[in-house]
């Protein structure tokens, strides 16, 4: 990269990068892998931050699935993640360099596929319930129950003969129930070795199903973004 610039895009943290392959952002500009910090950044020039509409973020989303197609792993930031420069983000990650670097092991050779559970209409869902912490007795009255409740949270009963029935493909999970508005439930995030989303779909059809009343869509395969450590930048 050369000349002055105002700011990058940071689309994601990559291994095995694409050699002379070129890429580009939505509006023209190339796609830079920047080695910094021991990890190798995949950006763009951008005058500034990217508002977050619906056409920004399927471009945003498109760029990552091009890098993802040509890196051996790909670790996405969220959408809208600006930087002055490379160098500051390196800085400002360093405490976080352990998790970033087992998280690309983690996703080498991988891709994300997602079962989005969607309940009856017109019937709320039960969420765990959350207290006040005036409540609790003590502090690790406090903290024990905000622990209970967040392992509630991402338990899915209602997908347990599914993810059965994929565990063998599976090299990495995220749950994540809703708050109970509206029809989707849950969402379960699966990591799965690359080319085997037709498998997974596969014995996502064969498997002993959902309760009924309820429905079940699968997403995927794409980048892995629901298993990119919580940092910002």
């Amino acid at each position: 990269m050369s000349g002055a610039v105002d700011g990058l895009c940071l689309f994601a943290l990559v291994t095995g990068t694409p050699g002379r392959a070129r890429l580009h952002a939505a509006d023209g500009a190339p796609v830079h892998f920047v080695e910094a910090g021991g990890f190798t950044w995949a950006v763009a020039s951008r005058a500034q931050r990217p508002e977050p509409t619906l056409e920004a973020l399927e471009d945003w989303d498109a760029v990552v699935r091009r890098i993802h197609a040509r890196c051996e792993a790909t670790l996405p930031f969220r959408f809208g993640a600006w930087i002055s420069s490379v160098d500051d983000a390196a800085r400002s990650m360093r405490g976080s360099a352990r998790a970033l670097r087992a998280a690309l092991r983690q996703v080498a050779g991988r891709e994300q596929m997602a079962l989005r559970l969607l309940g009856p209409e017109g019937v709320a869902d039960e969420v765990p319930t959350r207290r006040p912490p005036s409540e609790y007795a003590s502090g690790a009255a406090f903290l024990k129950d905000r622990a209970r409740r967040a392992r509630e949270m991402r338990e899915v009963p209602e997908l347990a003969a599914v993810r059965a029935a994929v565990a063998r493909l599976v090299r990495g999970e995220r749950a994540d129930r809703h708050d109970g508005q509206g029809r989707l439930r849950a969402t379960v995030f699966h990591l799965i070795d690359r080319g085997g989303a037709a498998a997974y779909r596969r014995l996502v059809r064969q498997s002993a199903g959902i309760p009924e009343g309820f429905r079940l869509a699968i997403v995927g395969p794409g980048p892995a973004y629901a298993f990119a450590p919580e940092v910002s930048a």
